[in-house]
C-alpha cells in the first residue's frame, strides 16, 4: 500500500492511496484532496496506478527533481513540488514502512544523521541532506536538532529546528 504526504506549512499529512482510485491535489472543486486557496494556482497532480506502477499527470508550474514536470511516473520517495516558495510538495511513500536497523544512544554523546559516509546513521536518499540532523543528549534528554539541512526535519508530520524527543517520536 501506497500514501501521498502531503507536506505544507511546515506539517506533514498523509493521505492513503487507493490503486483503483485516482488522487488529485490542487485548489479546483473537481480535486479530490483540495489545497487551500492561493496555495499552488493553476498547478495540480493526478495520482493513478496503471500498468503496475504510480504515475502523476502534473499541470502548471510543478516540479519534479528541480525540473518542469508533466506525465512521469513516480517511485517510492519522490517528491513533486507544487509551489517551491512556501514549501508545498506531495511524496509518494510506501505505508508501513519499517527501520532496517536499530541504533542504541547508550554511551553515545551525539548521533550525526545524513548521507555523508561521517554520519553515524547514514540516509541514501535524495531528500536528505550530506549532514541533515543530529540527536544528542542535552540536560538529561534527548533531543533532535536540524543542522541546517536543505529539507528540512520532521516530528510527527511537524517541521522543527530543535525538540526534546519522546517516546514514539
Amino acid at each position: 500500500m501506497y500514501e501521498i504526504r502531503l507536506y505544507q506549512n511546515d506539517r506533514v499529512k498523509v493521505i492513503p492511496l487507493n490503486p483503483k482510485k485516482e488522487m488529485s491535489f490542487g485548489e479546483g472543486e473537481n480535486c479530490s484532496c483540495i489545497l487551500p486557496e492561493n496555495s499552488c494556482p493553476g498547478s495540480s497532480v493526478t495520482f493513478a496506478f496503471q500498468n503496475g506502477s504510480w504515475e502523476a499527470e502534473c499541470r502548471g508550474t510543478v516540479l519534479y527533481e528541480g525540473k518542469p514536470a508533466g506525465h512521469i511516473k513516480v517511485r517510492n520517495g519522490d517528491m513533486l513540488v507544487l509551489n517551491r516558495n512556501t514549501h508545498l510538495a506531495l511524496q509518494l511513500a510506501e505505508k508501513g514502512e519499517e527501520p532496517e536497523e536499530v541504533i542504541s544512544l547508550t554511551g553515545m554523546g551525539e548521533l550525526l544523521i545524513g548521507r555523508a559516509p561521517g554520519c553515524a546513521l547514514q540516509l541514501k536518499h535524495k531528500r536528505v541532506s550530506g549532514s541533515h540532523a543530529k540527536v544528542y543528549q542535552s540536560n538529561g534528554q534527548w533531543r533532535l536538532g536540524d543542522v541546517n539541512s536543505t529539507n528540512g526535519t520532521f516530528v510527527k508530520g511537524r517541521k522543527i529546528r530543535d525538540c526534546v524527543l519522546k517516546e514514539g517520536d
